[in-house]
């Protein structure tokens, strides 16, 4: 994180920025269970992509007031912010690639899992904020395999 004396003005705490990021998230699952329409879906996933990236932008506004080397919880906090950002948008561009529901990622759209075309792993490239993806390895090095099945709780 770059840490300047120029735009004070425009100091951001990372707890400000983190609790727009929580806002947006919560606002993102309230559409979600919300909209049934396909059209709606994609609009907001697009808007969702959109704000996620601004606020990504606006984290490199962010500042630190305090410059101490020790007990600085808002420079470690505002390194987390920064890994958490990264995280988030890989999160989101993985999800909105994956064209199935599986564990964590869950979509209305799409309510079944899907192990023939997305029994592999995402890959997010954060210089071109892009999303590949490889195969899962089904036979081990080492152990017995576990088959792939759905979850039951």
């Amino acid at each position: 994180m770059q840490v300047t004396k120029e735009g004070i003005e425009r100091i951001k705490s990372a707890n400000e920025l983190a609790a727009e990021v929580e806002a947006l998230l919560a606002e993102s699952r309230a559409r979600e269970t919300l909209q049934r329409d396909e059209r709606l879906r994609t609009l907001a996933a697009s808007r969702l992509v959109q704000r996620s990236s601004a606020l990504a932008e606006r984290l490199a506004d962010v500042r630190l007031r305090d410059h101490s080397r020790l007990f600085n919880t808002a420079r470690i906090e505002a390194m987390e912010l920064e890994n958490l950002m990264d995280c988030a948008l890989a999160t989101v561009a993985a999800a909105l690639a994956r064209q199935e529901s599986r564990g964590a990622h869950t979509r209305i759209d799409y309510p079944k899992r899907d192990d023939v075309h997305w029994l592999r792993h995402s890959l997010y490239h954060r210089a071109n904020r892009s999303v590949d993806s490889k195969p899962v390895r089904t036979r081990p090095m080492t152990v017995d395999s576990f088959p792939p099945k759905e979850r039951v709780y």
